[in-house]
């Protein structure tokens, strides 16, 4: 189950699969569109201080993450942080979404 908190709080049961759609504004508040070249990153660590990265996804052009089982399934129950940073093709670089959290929660099924 993925849910969303108002701060960014991101909370998935360990192993299941999930998109998250971005949504990244400029510096006018309008809706950016990713360019040819740009490069958007989903970064989830154990803490900001780390440079060891636990997950680590390009976000395609349609502004959507996409986790899968796998990506998942082997982590530790508990709190992560993550981030989503905008690179644009001219080197400018975006944290659009700040340091939040990321919790794996618990499950009953496992699967394999």
């Amino acid at each position: 189950m993925l849910v969303i908190d108002s701060d960014n709080t991101i909370n998935l049961t360990r192993g299941d699969s999930c998109d998250i759609i971005v949504t990244i504004y400029d510096l006018n508040g309008d809706e950016y569109e990713i360019q040819t070249g740009d490069s958007v990153l989903f970064t989830i660590k154990i803490n900001c201080e780390t440079s060891d990265i636990i997950i680590q996804k390009d976000i395609t052009e349609d502004c959507v993450i996409s986790l899968s089982h796998n990506d998942t399934k082997s982590l530790a129950y508990g709190s992560y942080v993550y981030d989503v940073q905008l690179t644009t093709a001219g080197g400018d670089v975006y944290t659009v979404i700040a340091p939040a959290v990321f919790n794996i929660t618990k499950e009953v099924t496992f699967n394999a």
